[in-house]
């Protein structure tokens, strides 16, 4: 049985629609439409504040952190910490498991965006080996099948940014269009051209600003692991769609 999720919520965990299916508007549950939320539900969905909760913790996890740059922390490691705003959008977990064609990763207890430390890693890394040629130095920040590596990389947290009176959610609607969906469907027996309906489907997206934290193990390490941050962040990205410009960052 499906449930209706309140209108009148203020705030709530947008999973409750991404991976539960609770719709706002009990009535569309009688229409052919019923296992695909409406573009009004999808919209709603980036404009559910964030919880009180989640901006105590933000404070309380960014408090633990320097402000600026680099700071000496417990020995061996030095922190690294710089908030990051997004130059498009970000998304990452597109075919994360849930109830529609596409999802979004939101962390399960808050369901805020975040940008996730081991996609995070994994983009560091690849820019590191690919762009810089720096293999060795990739192998010793982040590790191998054999050996652990010696930085760490944390969840960037999205920053709750208070205005007037509300905090937007950082949500954004967007869509895919699949302008040949018979090709598709058929294997490949039909011809893909531009005679077919296209098929929008809409998708969640992120913008705001990020705060980036990563540890390195001495003051040397943490200067060049800082500038592959923000130069990989700025030219490559992080997350699903790079090629198409998502997942930039700016410092």
């Amino acid at each position: 049985m499906r449930v209706r999720l309140p209108a009148s919520t203020p705030s709530a965990h947008p999973g409750l629609l991404l991976d539960r299916y609770l719709v706002d508007d009990i009535a569309r549950l009688g229409t052919k439409d019923k296992n695909k939320p409406s573009e009004e539900e999808w919209q709603r969905l980036t404009q559910i504040a964030p919880s009180a909760a989640y901006k105590l913790a933000f404070q309380r996890w960014k408090a633990m952190l320097p402000l600026t740059s680099v700071a000496e922390t417990n020995p061996p490691f030095v922190r690294i910490a710089r908030e990051g705003q997004t130059t498009g959008r970000f998304v990452t977990g597109l075919g994360a498991e849930g109830v529609f064609e596409v999802n979004i990763r939101l962390p399960h207890t808050y369901g805020v965006p975040f940008v996730p430390g081991t996609a995070l890693k994994g983009s560091l890394r690849a820019f590191m080996k690919t762009s810089l040629g720096e293999n060795e130095a990739a192998d010793f920040l982040f590790g191998t099948t054999e050996s652990a590596g010696f930085a760490r990389v944390y969840d960037a947290w999205w920053i709750p940014v208070t205005e007037g009176s509300k905090t937007p959610s950082g949500l954004d609607l967007d869509v895919i269009s699949i302008h040949h969906p018979d090709y598709y469907n058929d294997n490949g027996k039909s011809s893909p051209t531009y005679f077919y309906h296209p098929v929008p489907i809409h998708f969640l997206t992120v913008h705001g600003k990020f705060l980036f934290v990563l540890e390195a193990p001495n003051s040397e390490w943490a200067e060049y692991l800082e500038k592959v941050l923000t130069t990989a962040l700025a030219s490559r990205g992080v997350g699903a769609k790079k090629t198409s410009g998502y997942g930039r960052f700016r410092f």
